[in-house]
């Protein structure tokens, strides 16, 4: 793992709790025209910003779809706070350890003959919709952008997030026991980059990696990754994008020194997502293949989900 300076953690903060992502977010495109003028000035601009690449050339960028109903937060954190528990980093390892404890009593860390370490096992439980502390990401924007489109609400604004790849990495075939990986993480108050192994086809399909850090509140997430301004985002893609947004001349910035919340109506969510079925030829269907197989996986799974309310019983264990 490279731990990043030797920062010391802030003291434990709550979750959010009914924190929305409308009020920090910003539209991509001024709201003229027709609906079909304005959805494709929106996707030619998230193209502009696809191929956006910083003054030195060696920054990565990464994305995520998701509601605005919610902050940008792991489902593990989620699903403590649907327990009505207010988290923090010493609960995140509890219920982790816990999770892990239970996936491997009923062998779901068994993949080609090999027995998982933690934190490939929490990759593949997260890619099949169990609560876990790491939050998906992706180097691909459409990938992204489906998942803002299609896989919320309709009537919901949807939102994509873009920032920069942390400097901080964990390698892909650490074998470390969680709990020693996530206090190195505390330690370093960094939020850190996993780039698991190859364990389940949705991950590579999904040109996926993820993100873990520590519980930290601020306007838009529960790790602090914190995001521009909804003006200082509208003011940094007009200066980068120019004529497709302002009608003006576009310009060399650095646009990612804070992640972006670009925030996709609900109006255009249709002739997206129509665009993208037709001519990127993606859909829920590929980029979610076959589940983990096995009779135990039926229940398990969605009684570990986001949505199922995680109690710390009096013995400090999670159920």
């Amino acid at each position: 793992m490279n731990e990043m300076g030797n920062k010391k953690s802030a003291s434990p903060s709550p979750l959010l709790r009914s924190d929305r992502l409308d009020g920090n977010t910003f539209d991509f495109v001024e709201k003229k025209g027709s609906l079909s003028t304005q959805v494709n000035r929106f996707l030619r601009s998230i193209g502009i910003v696809s191929f956006y690449r910083r003054s030195n050339g060696d920054s990565q960028t990464l994305w995520r779809g998701q509601s605005c109903h919610f902050p940008i937060s792991p489902s593990a954190h989620t699903r403590i706070l649907k327990g009505n528990i207010r988290s923090n980093d010493e609960l995140v390892i509890k219920y982790t350890t816990d999770l892990l404890k239970k996936a491997r009593a009923f062998g779901f860390d068994r993949l080609d003959g090999a027995r998982l370490p933690d934190l490939p096992l929490l990759a593949l439980l997260q890619h099949n919709l169990v609560a876990t502390p790491l939050l998906d990401v992706t180097v691909d924007p459409l990938t992204a952008l489906l998942m803002a489109s299609q896989g919320v609400a309709k009537a919901e604004d949807g939102v994509l997030l873009a920032l920069e790849a942390p400097e901080c990495s964990i390698d892909q075939f650490d074998d470390s026991d969680f709990e020693s990986v996530y206090t190195k993480i505390i330690n370093t108050g960094e939020i850190f980059r996993y780039k698991a192994p190859y364990v389940t086809s949705r991950l590579r399909i999904q040109r996926g990696s993820f993100l873990i850090g520590p519980v930290r509140d601020d306007a838009t997430s529960t790790i602090g990754l914190g995001s521009a301004s909804p003006e200082d985002g509208k003011d940094r893609l007009k200066k980068l994008v120019g004529d497709t947004i302002s009608e003006k001349r576009g310009r060399r910035i650095e646009l990612l020194e804070e992640p972006l919340l670009i925030n996709v109506p609900s109006k255009y969510k249709e002739e997206v997502d129509l665009w993208i079925r037709t001519k990127a030829e993606l859909s829920d269907i590929y980029i979610y293949p076959e589940p983990i197989s096995s009779r135990f996986a039926v229940e398990f799974l969605p009684e570990n989900g986001r949505n199922s309310p995680w109690k710390l019983g009096v013995d400090g264990l999670g159920g």
